[in-house]
């Protein structure tokens, strides 16, 4: 496993114009090239909007990634001595223009991206996103490493979605001590936090409804710019992580990480989503 970082270079030859921006991320293109398609749209407003919030953010990012090198060191290995898995992909350490915070590559045996400009300058807040988006590289390295059939997986299913980031944030909490929220928030958040356990029924409820509905249930539950129905984004993470305790009282944790290709999959996740009604 290596980390590529591009954060120091960033930093250390760093000039608040637009042309700098233009220039780094050309000659890191490569480096970039699914971040950009992925998890950074609006290119050309973001850039602007960035040389604003660059220079305030630009003292924090060395000491992180000091921090970062360390935690994925100590993480991967709590993890590896956890579960049967080896982490072997290139990690990245980005400055990117606000987009996403943190991500898995689309792959069986990922690499993993980390975006420090977005991210919190705590060591608690650098754990917590380590573990978590390792959390997703291990659930993905498992089922590789003892033959899952990927043709089973149903990948446009809210309900594996759900199952993901259960299993990210509940692994995560094996490996790093934290507050609540934090697992959640990667920050403290401690609003959100209590919004959703004190409304857990009716988030469920919700939820279910979207299911039945054909909503948008990635951007309105996953993702950051969701958040419509209660003022909140992300709410899946928590019910996720609600259903995957729940069924970690019936199953190992190996068996968690291959629930998504049993035949009783979805049945069992909407059994537990009703269960949180």
């Amino acid at each position: 496993m290596r980390i590529i970082d591009t954060a120091t270079d960033f930093v250390e030859n760093y000039e608040s114009t637009l042309d700098y921006l233009n220039r780094f991320y050309k000659k890191h293109e490569e480096e970039y090239a699914f971040y950009f398609e992925r998890h950074c749209r609006n290119v050309v407003e973001k850039k602007h909007k960035a040389l604003l919030l660059h220079p305030e953010k630009l003292d924090e990012i060395l000491p992180m990634r000091d921090i970062f090198f360390e935690e994925i060191d100590s993480i991967t290995k709590a993890y590896e001595a956890m579960l049967p898995v080896r982490f072997t992909q290139d990690v990245h350490l980005f400055v990117g223009l606000y987009g996403s915070n943190a991500f898995t590559y689309r792959q069986y045996n990922p690499e993993v991206g980390f975006c420090l400009e977005k991210l919190s300058g705590e060591r608690t807040h650098i754990q917590v996103i380590v573990a978590h988006e390792f959390g997703h590289a291990a659930h993905h390295i498992y089922n590789d490493t003892f033959g899952t059939d990927w043709e089973k997986v149903d990948w446009m299913s809210p309900l594996t979605w759900l199952l993901q980031e259960g299993i990210a944030t509940y692994l995560s909490k094996q490996v790093v001590q934290a507050d609540f929220d934090e697992y959640f928030a990667y920050e403290k958040d401690q609003e959100w936090m209590d919004f959703a356990v004190g409304n857990e029924s009716l988030i469920a409820e919700r939820f279910l409804d979207d299911l039945q509905s054909g909503e948008d249930i990635f951007k309105e539950w996953f993702s950051i710019n969701g958040g419509a129905h209660f003022g909140f984004t992300r709410l899946a993470y928590y019910l996720g992580y609600k259903v995957v305790e729940k069924l970690a009282e019936k199953y190992s944790i190996e068996e968690l990480l291959t629930l998504w290709v049993k035949e009783t999959f979805k049945e069992e996740m909407l059994d537990e989503l009703r269960g949180l009604l």
